[in-house]
């Protein structure tokens, strides 16, 4: 594939990542779970994107993904406040993923889906790194996203089968919930949120029932990484310490989705990898 349009399918994940940091920003306000001073018929398309200090509206210039930030060195055009490092990471992760999406699966029906439920799976590990919350106006849509892959399974192979889907959202939920009831139970207090749970199930059904314990494992393992560095740098962790697990969750959940079509989805038909005698000259 031409490099230029590599270029274009990176271009397009970055203008992705522009309107999905719009929806980290102005979602949990216009759902409810965050306070904004200035709330007045804020919608995801109007106002005008503006400074988060000074409130100054933005030129059109200033919009640029991650150009915009590097030429502005990071700080507002205007009172020179910093802008969150949070806009070109979150850019910057959604056109790497465009391109490796497109790399490793090529111009397939399921690309489209892995890359719609990957934006998902970003906008609700950041929303819950910043917020505390997961919100069910993104987790529902993840979990109707896999069920719905799997009832066209049919037609596109590349989509895990609906069985598999809608067993991977029940055991997904009930997991979370069961250890979240136990930890509850036996503790006094919640060791889990029902967005965790929810989160949990809509990567099940994207991905399947089979890959769950890959996605907790991994999460588990970004989560250890959290706590030894913050361990270095000489912040205590203990019991009672509130960590928020949507963000693991969301790297346990993108690094399956790649592993998934780094390796052509186990889900496949075992014949499209079979070679039958007689057809190799």
């Amino acid at each position: 594939m031409p490099f230029v349009l590599y270029f274009l399918i990176f271009s397009f994940g970055l203008c992705i990542g522009s309107f999905l940091n719009v929806v980290i920003s102005r979602g949990p306000v216009l759902w409810g779970l965050a306070h904004s001073a200035h709330t007045e018929r804020l919608g995801f398309a109007t106002p005008r994107s503006q400074c988060a200090s000074c409130h100054t509206p933005l030129k059109s210039w200033h919009l640029i993904p991650v150009f915009s930030w590097l030429v502005l060195r990071g700080r507002c055009a205007y009172c020179r406040e910093r802008i969150s490092i949070r806009y070109p990471l979150v850019e910057l992760a959604v056109g790497v993923l465009a391109v490796a999406l497109v790399r490793m699966n090529g111009w397939y029906p399921e690309t489209l889906f892995l890359f719609v439920a990957a934006c998902l799976i970003v906008a609700l590990g950041v929303i819950d790194l910043e917020t505390g919350y997961l919100p069910d106006m993104l987790t529902l849509p993840l979990i109707a996203l896999g069920l719905i892959g799997g009832l066209i399974s049919e037609w596109f192979w590349g989509f895990v089968p609906f069985f598999d889907a809608l067993i991977g959202a029940i055991v997904g939920y009930g997991v979370f919930w069961l250890i979240r009831f136990i930890y509850l139970k036996m503790r006094g207090i919640e060791g889990l949120g029902l967005g965790d749970a929810k989160m949990l199930a809509g990567l099940g059904a994207v991905a399947g029932w089979m890959s769950l314990p890959l996605v907790v494992l991994a999460a588990s393992l970004a989560g250890l990484v959290f706590v030894g560095i913050m361990h270095l740098r000489g912040k205590v962790v203990g019991a009672q310490t509130a960590i928020r697990f949507g963000p693991f969750l969301a790297i346990g959940g993108l690094l399956i989705l790649l592993s998934l079509t780094a390796y052509r989805f186990p889900w496949e038909p075992v014949e499209r990898f079979m070679v039958v005698p007689g057809t190799i000259q």
